[in-house]
Formats: structure tokens, sequence, C-alpha cells
């Protein structure tokens, strides 16, 4: 099974697209910026990416729309759960 990780919305919304579910969405820290990350895992996944970065990804507007509101919906659950985290422990995000 391949897995792969990306903090680029459009990429994920693409994956979400083909089929693929977010298997994690988690918050980090890098150079004082908040960066979101989700992960996905799959057979296909590979070739999926390849098409993207190729410029030969092709979707349906209106389910890549859906798929950009629920992934911005994912994320601001796992960017919440993270400061609530962070408020636990001193200095993190």
């Amino acid at each position: 099974m391949q897995t792969l990780t990306t903090s680029d919305m459009y990429e994920a919304g693409y994956y979400i697209c083909l089929g693929f579910t977010v298997q994690k969405a988690e918050v980090l820290r890098e150079r004082k910026k908040v960066i979101g990350k989700f992960t996905f895992n799959g057979e296909g996944l590979t070739q999926a990416q390849i098409d993207y970065f190729n410029g030969q990804a092709v979707v349906n507007l209106l389910s890549f729309r859906r798929a950009y509101i629920h992934l911005n919906s994912i994320m601001g659950s796992a960017r919440k759960e993270a400061r609530l985290e962070a408020k636990q422990i001193p200095g993190s995000i």
C-alpha cells in the first residue's frame, strides 16, 4: 500500500476526488509557521501524484469544491485540537 503526505490543499482535494480518504490530518510547526499536513494511503496513489504534478489532473469542479471544503473542515478541527494540546504544553504551537 502506498502512503503519501502533502500540505498542498489542492493536491489533497485531487486525491479525495479520485476516491482516496484522509487517513491523518496533523498540524506541525515549521520555521515559525503552522503547517497542516494530510496523509493518504492506497493503491494508485503514486500514479495520481505523478498525474497531478505533470498537469494531467482532471476532476469535476463541483466535486473538487466539495473536497476542498471538506479538507478545510478537517484541518480546522486539527488546528483546534493542536491549540488545545498546546495550552497543556508550554512553548508549543
